[in-house]
């Protein structure tokens, strides 16, 4: 009898949680819970970006950047728009959104990987996308440093 109970109230639990306003800041908590989606965010803080451009800048894989970009789609964080075939990823202007960025991103100013990312963001971002996706990942390095020494807080 004690199981019977503890699973209906397990189960009421979760379907409770998933059909309240908690659920919204539950995706929004797992979302700002990975450091490399932290730095997806601070790098479209400087502005909308294709899925290619961001995996250049971190340089990763498709498949790993497009899994951070699905839990962030999810908690509402961004836009999307297409411009041919490319996916462009802006963030969010909804306020509660923007008030919860608003507080993290002066943070990300003192971390020395998102300045080299946000460096690299504004090298990038002079490039076409297809420029930019099929460049040499060393010469897009080689452009952030410049920048990163010339500029430590540039774009932030």
């Amino acid at each position: 009898m004690a199981r019977l109970a503890a699973a209906h109230i397990s189960q009421y639990s979760e379907m409770t949680m998933a059909e309240s306003p908690l659920s919204g800041a539950v995706q929004l908590a797992k979302a700002l819970a990975h450091p490399t989606r932290l730095r997806i965010l601070a790098l479209l803080h400087q502005g909308p970006l294709p899925v290619c451009q961001i995996t250049s800048v971190l340089h990763s894989v498709a498949s790993t950047v497009s899994g951070h970009l699905l839990e962030l789609r999810r908690s509402g964080l961004f836009t999307e728009r297409r411009e041919g075939k490319f996916v462009y990823y802006g963030l969010s202007d909804a306020p509660p959104i923007g008030a919860v960025l608003g507080v993290l991103f002066p943070t990300f100013a003192e971390d020395a990987q998102v300045r080299a990312d946000a460096a690299l963001g504004l090298s990038t971002r002079a490039m076409s996308p297809l420029m930019a996706c099929d460049g040499s990942p060393k010469s897009l390095e080689a452009e952030a440093r410049e920048a990163v020494a010339s500029s430590p807080h540039e774009g932030y």
